[in-house]
Order: structure tokens, then C-alpha cells, then sequence
């Protein structure tokens, strides 16, 4: 992927963004690192510079971390350091640097880190989305789901990857999610710098090329038996046994849509229920980076924690944007698009990223609610923190695990095609 590199936050071109002052986390280590990544932007960096390079950079928490919160009891912080927030970047900062660290031959880099799961602008809240942190298991399942994206798209020849990922941060403290029993550590995802849609908003423009590209994308993915659609993203309307019609979105009731509302959307979109009848439709969730090609596809995606595998019961996958009522931007039949092995679940990706329920012993095994749902990658990642934090896996151990897991998962990409 060759869409250029901004290394400064000058070059993100993003107005609306806002600096604010955070501070550096002094009990920090790095676990996880692309050494391949950091050689290949940073030329002249030595490998056995490569932890104390990222750490002196992108080890920082923001000040609201650092205060009483729901979320996090104590953090280890040292030093103000001046960073950058774009808009909507909730759990997120960037962090330009252009000075040494203790070394003085690290004086030459200048650049940007991306930083995800280092603290809200905001108090954190014990809330979904609300928290600002990134537990460490976390971390990791986006990183293996990440890779397993970008071997499909390799498979198939796309010139479409992930936001390149520098390197996974233990930030040296634990914090609370919801459905989880006890703390997590919490990590950082250090990400090459890329540029956002203008204004951070999330969804595309009716009609653009970031438009079609999720459509186009999605339906590769779905080739492979893997997903972007999620249970949170997943909008349903039914007719009940008394006539009247009610709509669900990621489960819960839609603000401003009752029955007329809805009875108004089915006949726009020409569909009609008889009593006892649902349709259900699947909001695709492929996130972009600013720039998007059509023919060829070229572009760069971004946050990768929810894909699963594709959901059989979905009738019409639905591209959501944000200049249209309900953000509708069409809605199109699976089985249409893909054919019989639309719904198709059984594949070896699919498997591996089948969202299930826990059991009640697996469920305090990792001190969760037995509600939280994971798939495989979570599974192996909640187990990999815990031999970590227990201290029975050294961080060269854990980082050998993750790279060995990722071998063995985007290998399965070879047979998890359908056809």
C-alpha cells in the first residue's frame, strides 16, 4: 500500500483538530513490535534502538487518565508532553516528534505516531465507547484481525491494507470495561500516521468512492466467510402476529423511528411484511482512511476489532452514509450479490471468527460476564494476557505467540475462500 505517509501534524490536514496536553507513562514496555515496519520508515534506526525509540515517543496518557475516574484507579505518569487530537478520535491522540530521546543518535527522526487506547479528552466512563482504554486482549484481536483482513485482500491481489501497526504498549496500569469482573492491563496500538476523512466524520458521502468501496469490500470479505456487519451494527424491522411494526438497531430501539416512521421507511425501500415477518439488515462496518480508488480499489482501512464471522440470518447488507435520512446510502440482497454461498458460515476463517457464547467455567476464567461474547482470536488473546500479567510469558514469549497465531490464522486464508 503506497498512499503517502504524513509526518507531521501539519500534513493530516485536519482543521478541526486540537492540541491538548498529556503526560508520558513512565511505567510503560513495548510487547509486541513491527521491526519489519519501523526499518522500513525510520531507515536508520538500529534494532536494539527500536523499544526506547517507540516508548520515548508513544508511551503517553492523557490527563484525564490521570485523575479519579471510574475506569482507572492508579497511573504511573511523569512529564507533560504537547500532543494532537483530530476530531472524534475518542480514545486516541497523535503524537509528533522531532526531538531525542535518551539517545542522541535518535535525534535525526521526526514523525507522527497514532496512538489508540491512551485515554478520552473527556472523564472516562464505565460505559461502552466510553471508557478510553484499550485492554491488552483487545489490542491484540485487532491486530490478528487486521492481519487476517489484509491477507484476504493480498490473496486477491487488492492493493487495500490495514493502517500499518508499529508496535502493541503495555502502559504499565489496569483499568475496568463493561461486562468485565476485574481490571485489564491496558495497552496502546501504535499506528503509522494517516489521514482521517476531513472532520473525522465516520461515514462516507452518498455516492463517493469511500461509498462504493465498503460495498466492494465487504463482499470480498464475505468470499471468505468473514465480515464486517456485527451484531451493533444490525437493523431490523418486524411485523408482529397484532400488524404493528417495530424496528431494532444493534439490538435496541431506534430514537425518532416508531411505527409510522418505520411503516414510512419499508415502503421507500419497497418492502412489505406480512404478520410474523422480519427482514433483517446487515450495516456494513468497513472504516476508511481519507483517500479511496475505484477501478482498481486502492485504499487504506482502519479499526478492525468487530469483524466476525458473516452472520447467515442478514437478508440485505445496507451502506450506511451520512447525508441520507436514517444515513441510508441502499440496501442490497445478499443472495443476489453472492449467490447461494451468500449465507454460507462453515469456512476455516469463519470459524475462527465465530462469535459465541462463553461458558459459565470460561467465563470466570477470564473474570467476564457470561453475556460477553468472543470468538477464537478473543479467546487466545484473553488467555495470552493472562499468562502475561501472571508472569509465566516474558514479553519476547508473548510476541513470539501473537506472530505464530498470525501465521497460522492468515494461512488459513488459502482455504477459506468460497467460491
Amino acid at each position: 500500500m503506497s498512499i503517502d505517509r504524513p509526518k507531521s501534524v501539519n500534513e493530516l490536514d485536519e482543521p478541526l483538530g486540537e492540541w491538548e496536553t498529556a503526560r508520558r507513562a513512565i511505567s510503560a514496555s513495548l510487547l509486541w513490535t513491527n521491526h519489519n515496519l519501523l526499518a522500513q520508515d525510520f531507515p536508520d534506526l538500529r534494532i536494539e534502538q527500536s523499544q526506547e525509540f517507540v516508548l520515548s515517543n508513544a508511551a503517553v496518557v492523557s490527563e484525564s487518565l490521570t485523575r479519579p475516574n471510574q475506569v482507572v484507579s492508579f497511573v504511573p505518569y511523569g512529564d507533560s508532553v504537547e500532543v494532537f487530537r483530530p476530531p472524534r478520535y475518542g480514545r486516541s491522540l497523535v503524537i509528533e516528534f522531532a526531538r531525542p530521546s535518551q539517545d542522541d543518535s535518535l535525534q535525526l527522526f521526526r514523525g507522527i505516531f497514532d496512538v489508540k487506547g491512551v485515554g478520552p479528552k473527556s472523564e472516562p466512563i464505565l460505559r461502552n465507547h466510553a471508557t478510553g482504554i484499550l485492554p491488552l486482549p483487545l489490542a491484540i484481536e485487532e491486530l490478528v484481525n487486521q492481519r487476517i483482513v489484509e491477507g484476504v485482500m493480498e490473496a486477491l491481489n487488492y492493493d487495500v491494507s490495514g493502517v500499518p501497526v508499529y508496535g502493541i504498549i503495555d502502559l504499565g496500569f489496569e483499568g475496568w470495561i463493561p461486562e468485565i469482573r476485574r481490571p485489564l492491563p491496558c495497552a496502546a496500538l501504535v499506528r503509522q500516521g494517516h489521514r482521517r476523512p476531513v472532520g473525522g466524520i465516520d461515514l462516507p458521502a452518498f455516492n463517493s468512492n469511500a461509498h462504493h468501496a465498503q460495498l466492494q469490500l465487504e463482499l470480498v470479505l464475505r468470499r471468505f466467510g468473514i465480515s464486517s456487519v456485527t451484531p451493533m451494527t444490525t437493523f431490523q424491522i418486524e411485523r408482529g402476529a397484532d400488524g404493528r411494526v417495530s424496528s431494532l438497531y444493534g439490538g435496541h430501539p431506534v430514537d425518532g423511528l416508531g411505527e409510522d416512521e418505520t411503516e414510512l421507511v419499508l415502503r421507500k425501500i419497497g418492502k412489505s411484511l406480512s404478520c410474523g415477518q422480519r427482514i433483517v439488515f446487515g450495516g456494513i462496518n468497513v472504516q476508511l482512511t481519507r483517500h479511496v480508488d475505484l477501478n482498481p480499489i486502492r485504499c487504506q482501512l482502519v479499526d478492525f476489532g468487530h469483524y466476525c464471522e458473516v452472520d447467515s440470518r442478514i437478508d440485505r447488507l445496507l451502506c450506511m452514509v451520512a447525508d441520507r435520512p436514517l444515513n441510508w446510502g441502499g440496501d442490497h440482497d445478499v443472495e443476489a450479490l453472492m449467490g447461494c454461498n451468500g449465507s454460507r458460515e462453515d469456512t476455516p476463517l469463519g470459524r475462527l471468527m465465530r462469535l459465541r457464547n462463553l461458558t459459565a467455567v470460561e467465563a470466570a476464567h477470564f473474570g467476564v460476564e457470561e453475556t460477553y461474547r468472543v470468538t477464537d482470536i478473543t479467546h487466545f488473546a484473553f488467555d495470552l494476557t493472562s499468562e502475561y500479567a501472571s508472569g509465566r510469558l516474558d514479553r519476547m514469549q508473548l510476541q513470539g505467540s501473537i506472530d505464530k497465531f498470525i501465521h497460522d490464522a492468515v494461512d488459513l486464508v488459502s482455504h477459506g475462500k468460497i467460491s
